[in-house]
């Protein structure tokens, strides 16, 4: 959003920056990808959540994250919640999802 309404690219670093990304990782990640959309005139997609809502979800589940806001990410919400419970999909999340998790903090891990 940071970008989107400002067109800024160094907003966007700081934004970045205040919600906890390296900043050698965020330069590196986005100011190419950036660079190289605006001299192609290519509009860019934001794909990643809400800051705010990755928060909830890391920190207290999908099933926490308030019904509209989780509509916007996932069409079936429950259905999605029933599927991380079953054993297959659980060990295709360990080796294939979590395999490059990187907790935020201390206290994060991949269990929540």
């Amino acid at each position: 959003d940071a970008f989107l309404t400002s067109g800024d690219e160094g907003k966007l670093l700081e934004a970045l920056k205040d919600a906890g990304v390296d900043p050698a990782v965020a330069g590196a990640q986005v100011s190419g990808p950036i660079t190289y959309a605006k001299q192609k005139g290519l509009e860019l997609v934001a794909l990643a959540p809400e800051v705010e809502d990755r928060k909830i979800v890391r920190e207290q589940g999908l099933q926490n994250l308030d019904q509209q806001r989780r509509g916007s990410y996932v069409m079936d919400a429950q259905g999605f919640i029933d599927l991380t419970q079953d054993p297959k999909f659980k060990l295709y999340t360990e080796k294939s999802m979590m395999k490059n998790y990187v907790p935020l903090n201390e206290s994060d891990s991949a269990a929540n």
